[in-house]
């Protein structure tokens, strides 16, 4: 899903070369490995040599998205069409277009996903509309080091950062927020991610602000769930508590509650 950046993935673990006890088996298997590289780069070049140009724009474009695009429903594919990325290159986030009705929707591809509390919230109108979540299928839930696909309704706003960057948090906005993260633990949820950046706030037809929450994949359950490993716990203001892969509290959403509320509203 990542389609402009250049991965680079080892193909084979770290292969000892020097004399050992089992050498013949080593040099065998040595072979076989260059053997296959070999017919792989032929492969490789007779594919691309072969490969005819095109001028069509709708070629060119679409080769910067995922080649995924359909996902299940009942007993049907929805199809969809990428329009734009909705963040930076490391990230895999799209908007997109439903083929049928031309619905706009995100496209989002993670590791790891709370549906559950999404649709806890999204029940309220506190979240987005989440179509589907392929963390739900029992036969991909377990698998590792594998993307899984999102879908959710796209909100018409902006990011509390994208909207206030450093001034003052509105009061309602910040009391919409503690109203979704209290339903949140009274159902034993840590958000876990409270920032500015995964709170959107949609205008509404009569002049006021829908504060909606993002993001649900660090979302787990208080006292057992844990957070990933590659939370950054030193450049931004987290709970003391807070540590890599360590255990979900609620007291770690509320700090960040009284964060906004003492420092960014008025």
């Amino acid at each position: 899903v990542f389609t402009t950046d250049v991965i680079v993935e080892p193909l084979t673990d770290y292969i000892w070369a020097g004399f050992q006890p089992s050498v013949e088996t080593q040099t065998l298997r040595i072979a076989q490995f260059l053997y296959a590289f070999n017919n792989a780069i032929e492969s490789l070049d007779k594919f691309y040599t072969s490969v005819e140009v095109t001028a069509d724009e709708r070629v060119k474009v679409a080769r910067f998205f995922p080649y995924i695009r359909s996902y299940p429903h009942v007993d049907n594919q929805v199809t969809f069409d990428y329009i734009e990325p909705l963040t930076e290159s490391r990230k895999a986030i799209f908007k997109a277009k439903l083929r049928t009705n031309g619905k706009l929707i995100v496209v989002k591809f993670v590791e790891r996903y709370n549906s559950a509390a999404h649709r806890l919230l999204a029940a309220r109108g506190l979240a987005p509309e989440l179509l589907y979540a392929e963390t739900d299928e029992p036969r991909l839930a377990k698998t590792p080091n594998r993307l899984y696909m999102i879908v959710m309704g796209f909100v018409e706003g902006e990011n509390a950062w994208e909207r206030y960057g450093d001034r003052h948090l509105p009061g309602d906005v910040v009391k919409q927020v503690e109203g979704s993260v209290a339903h949140l633990h009274a159902n034993k949820w840590v958000f876990g991610d409270l920032r500015a950046t995964n709170v959107m706030i949609e205008n509404q037809r009569d002049g006021s602000q829908k504060v909606l929450l993002i993001d649900f994949d660090w979302c787990g359950v208080a006292g057992e769930s844990k957070y990933p490993v590659t939370v950054n716990c030193s450049d931004i203001n987290r709970h003391p508590e807070v540590q890599r892969g360590g255990l979900m509290d609620t007291k770690h959403d509320l700090y960040m509650l009284e964060l906004w509320k003492k420092i960014l509203v008025k």
